[in-house]
């Protein structure tokens, strides 16, 4: 792969590793749209419960005060959610070529045990690829280059030996015949033994270049070695988060089911309510946040790791 071919392939990768992330980015930011859009209907229903109640003279103010306010914070949320849809959509439309408006299709992430577990088996790191980098294959073919530059230079103190043969007609009427025509022949030898420092200074600056290079290609290295080391524990950090948020989850389900009940049998208080809900919208959101940051993560280590899949048709740039 040449140097030119290696910039088109390091800008496509980089484009295709945008692709997936901000794809992810928008399908997260819908997915919290719909849980926030959940708990801010229950949140409604409660504060409608609660101000009857208080008209009844059945509680005191702060309850459907508390309500009210809680209700409010899940608006601010949702709305933040929403922002970030908008402009996690533009942004993908905008790497893919299309209008702002374009629809995305979105996948129907199953958050079930079961789904989540085939989920963490597909973004699992399996193998380390080895292909060179488009970035180091381009230092690699300047360093080439600049090393050939050096030999050139190195072989201008060597003598030279040039051949030279000529023949032709000779007068003015350009006869043919005996005694008319004439051939010769030289061997020139040029080698030059002072110029003023003038192929040194061409050599050693050469030879600076050369150096620069390659400490430029270790630096680069070492830095795509670090990334790609780097890319691959922030997915398994992200991996451990999803089966630590379904933990999670599934407590506060229990908790905000148990308080649902005593709610409609007036066993349990607003204040105990309103933290079983607070407490499950938070673990919902947690594991919708990690499912999609491990997807994230997964496209960051592809690109780093070298193993780039195309872009699905919902992900692929249009022409």
């Amino acid at each position: 792969v040449g140097a030119q071919e290696a910039a088109q392939l390091q800008v496509k990768e980089e484009l295709v590793r945008d692709l997936h992330t901000a794809y992810w980015q928008y399908a997260q930011a819908k997915a919290r749209i719909t849980i926030l859009e959940a708990s801010l209907r229950t949140l409604k229903e409660n504060e409608r419960i609660n101000t009857v109640l208080y008209k009844a003279g059945e509680t005191t103010l702060d309850a459907p005060k508390r309500a009210e306010a809680e209700t409010l914070e899940i608006q601010v949320a949702l709305r933040q959610a929403q922002t970030q849809a908008l402009l996690a959509k533009e942004y993908f439309n905008l790497l893919r070529y299309a209008p702002n408006d374009s629809a995305v299709e979105l996948p129907q992430e199953e958050l079930n045990p079961s789904a989540i577990q085939t989920l963490l088996d597909e973004l699992t790191p399996k193998t380390q690829g080895n292909t060179p980098a488009p970035a180091l294959t381009r230092l690699e073919r300047s360093l080439a280059a600049q090393r050939a530059q050096l030999d050139a230079s190195r072989a201008t103190y060597k003598p030279t030996l040039g051949y030279s043969i000529e023949g032709g007609y000779q007068g003015r009427d350009y006869n043919t015949g005996p005694n008319t025509g004439f051939a010769s022949a030289s061997v020139v030898l040029n080698w030059t033994l002072a110029d003023a420092g003038i192929r040194s200074s061409e050599v050693a600056r050469s030879q600076a270049q050369v150096r620069a290079l390659e400490a430029r290609a270790r630096q680069v290295n070492r830095q795509l070695q670090l990334a790609k080391l780097q890319a691959r524990e922030n997915l398994l950090v992200s991996l451990d988060s999803i089966q630590a948020r379904m933990a999670q989850q599934a407590a506060s389900e229990e908790s905000l089911r148990i308080n649902e009940r005593k709610r409609d049998a007036g066993e349990t208080t607003q204040v105990e309510f309103l933290s079983a809900e607070q407490s499950a919208t938070r673990a919902r959101l947690g594991l919708v946040t990690a499912v999609y940051q491990a997807r994230i993560d997964h496209a960051v280590w592809q690109y780093n790791n070298r193993n780039i899949p195309e872009p699905s048709p919902q992900e692929g740039a249009q022409p």
